[in-house]
């Protein structure tokens, strides 16, 4: 009994710590929605978007991804983040902001799927031995 006692304040540390990554997590991901869809408004039109509950939704669909807040989830943050605020990525951006493209769904898309059409192109072009720019096959 007392080692399991003794375990408790740890673990209460822990479970905080954790509440307080998630609460971070889904106020940046708030901010960088918010800025989006404004970005998204000046484009388009104005739209509707509840910036909060969609950040809560993401996270959570995050979290249930990767099961804890370890380095694999953070960089997967960064990652959505970067493309929400990518200025060469408007698609993405409308997609998720007009709701045609869920948390759910946009957490699980590969890295190469959330870039722009730009850095796909990017990303397929590699330099060849003499210097030339080819089209990679693989």
């Amino acid at each position: 009994v007392d080692g399991a006692m003794a375990g408790t304040p740890a673990r209460a540390t822990a479970v905080q710590s954790l509440l307080a990554t998630r609460q971070e997590i889904c106020n940046r991901l708030a901010r960088a929605l918010r800025a989006a869809g404004e970005v998204v408004s000046k484009e388009n039109g104005a739209v509707s978007c509840d910036y909060q509950r969609l950040a809560k939704l993401t996270e959570k669909a995050l979290f249930v991804r990767h099961g804890t807040c370890d380095a694999a989830y953070k960089s997967h943050v960064r990652s959505l983040l970067f493309n929400l605020k990518d200025a060469q990525n408007p698609d993405f951006r409308r997609r998720v902001i007009a709701g045609e493209l869920p948390p759910s769904e946009f957490v699980s898309l590969p890295v190469a799927e959330l870039s722009s059409d730009t850095k796909k192109r990017q990303r397929d072009d590699v330099v060849d031995g003499d210097g030339k720019r080819a089209r990679n096959k693989t």
